[in-house]
C-alpha cells in the first residue's frame, strides 16, 4: 500500500507543470559519485509543510521547488566534504557549510547558484 501511494505521488510529481520535478536532476549521480548509499533526510515540501518548518524561508527554500535535496553527513566533515564535492560534480549548489551546519549536505539545481555556493 505504502508502495503504491509512493508511485501515485512520484507521478503526481513528475506531471506538474510538465516537468519532471523528483528526483531532482543530479540526485541519482550525485548518489553514484559518492559511491555508497545515502541517507535522505529532505527533498520535496508542499507550502504548507515548508511553512510550518521555516515560514521566512517559505519562498526561498527550494525544497518546494522539487529541486532540492538534503543528505545525512553523520556531523563528520570529511563526509560532509565527500557528499558537497560528488553533488558538485553533478553541477548541483550546495549550501556553504558556513551557512548550515555539518549534519547535512544541502543540494538543489536551481540553475544559478548563489554567489559563494
Amino acid at each position: 500500500m505504502v508502495v503504491v501511494v509512493f508511485r501515485n505521488l512520484l507521478r503526481f510529481l513528475q506531471r506538474r507543470h510538465g516537468e519532471r520535478i523528483y528526483p531532482p536532476a543530479g540526485a541519482d549521480g550525485t548518489r553514484t559519485n559518492y559511491g555508497s548509499p545515502l541517507t535522505t533526510t529532505a527533498a520535496y515540501r508542499c507550502p504548507d509543510k515548508q511553512n510550518d518548518i521555516n515560514s521566512r524561508a517559505l519562498y526561498d527554500s527550494r525544497h518546494h521547488h522539487g529541486d532540492a535535496m538534503d543528505w545525512s553527513s553523520s556531523s563528520s566533515d570529511t563526509i560532509w566534504t565527500s557528499i558537497k564535492n560528488a553533488a558538485k560534480y553533478n553541477y548541483a549548489c550546495v549550501e556553504p557549510l558556513a551557512q548550515s551546519t555539518n549534519d547535512h549536505v544541502h543540494a538543489d539545481w536551481r540553475g544559478i547558484c548563489p554567489t559563494g555556493w
